[in-house]
């Protein structure tokens, strides 16, 4: 296997890590709130049907307008959870909240599958860690 297909994978490895990486992260998203998605803004960050914005934690996703991929990650995030679907959210007990712009910190499962971890897996998205305040 060369470099170029275990960057990904390491990527990903991390990001799920931050997902399982205790029991009450698990408890966590097996009670999260469950919502649907109004709008896709870009590659990690949704509105929800009830005006709440999301922030897909512990990824990044390229910038829409700045950033060459960043069509592609929109894309990728809409394919995961265009409108309408039904999500469940689950928050890093680790973590804060909202970010600097209010929106919720969240890892968003849809059908089960965490979205945050599928961006990764498919390149759309690399790991990012916020910083814990």
């Amino acid at each position: 296997m060369g470099a170029e297909r275990l960057i990904p994978l390491a990527l990903v490895a991390l990001v799920a890590a931050g997902c399982q990486g205790s029991d009450s992260a698990d408890t966590t998203a097996a009670s999260g709130a469950s919502a649907v998605v109004e709008w896709v803004h870009d590659g990690d960050t949704l509105t929800l049907a009830n005006g709440a914005k999301v922030r897909l934690v512990q990824i990044d996703a390229p910038e829409l307008e700045t950033d060459c991929y960043g069509r592609a990650a929109l894309k990728a995030l809409i394919a995961l959870a265009p409108k309408g679907t039904r999500v469940r959210l689950a928050a890093d007990p680790a973590l804060d909240d909202r970010d600097a712009y209010g929106r919720l910190l969240r890892y968003v499962f849809v059908h089960g599958a965490n979205a945050n971890v599928e961006l990764g897996r498919e390149g759309a998205a690399s790991a990012y860690f916020f910083r814990i305040q």
